[in-house]
Order: C-alpha cells, then sequence, then structure tokens
C-alpha cells in the first residue's frame, strides 16, 4: 500500500476527533494519551508540546492503521465526572 498523499492525510485526518488525557507528571511536563488508540501514549515539556505530540502521534497512527490495511478506530466510550458522597482519609481510620 501507498503512504497517503498530504492532501489525503489533511481531509481524513481533519474529518477525524479523538479524546486525549492530559496528566501532569511529577518530575514536570504532561503525559497525554489518547484511549480510542490502544498504546498510544507521548509526552511534552508544557501542556501546549503535550498537545501537540499527542496530534502528531495521533495522525502517525492513523497512518500506519491505514498502511496495514485495518479499519481506521472510532471512538466509542462513555465519559462521565462522578461525584462521591464524601472523601475519608485512610490515615483517620482506626486500625
Amino acid at each position: 500500500m501507498t503512504a497517503w498523499t498530504m492532501r489525503e492525510r489533511r481531509m481524513t485526518v481533519a474529518s477525524l476527533r479523538y479524546t486525549v488525557i492530559l496528566e501532569p507528571e511529577e518530575e514536570g511536563g504532561y503525559h497525554a494519551f489518547c484511549p480510542a488508540l490502544k498504546g498510544l501514549h507521548t509526552h511534552g515539556s508544557t501542556l501546549e508540546k503535550a498537545i501537540a505530540n499527542a496530534r502528531e502521534a495521533i495522525e502517525v497512527y492513523l497512518e500506519d492503521v491505514k498502511a496495514c490495511g485495518e479499519e481506521i478506530p472510532v471512538e466509542d466510550f462513555c465519559r462521565r465526572s462522578l461525584k462521591t458522597s464524601q472523601y475519608r482519609s485512610l490515615e483517620n481510620q482506626p486500625s
């Protein structure tokens, strides 16, 4: 199979949207991953760099999927923020 032309790449990638989770790292910077694209993880020293790296990683991932003749993954998970009724510190619990 041939690689995508730049026009195909822009048209195809521009029409897809994927959720990216960005988590601050203890040593600084951000870890970024995309739940819909298994194994896609990257990082950046700033939030902006992590987002740019994630965007590039998604494009490369999708190019590889196409080159392998596989279907483009579709995001199909539910996202909910859950509120808990209370928080109790384990340190204050009786032994």
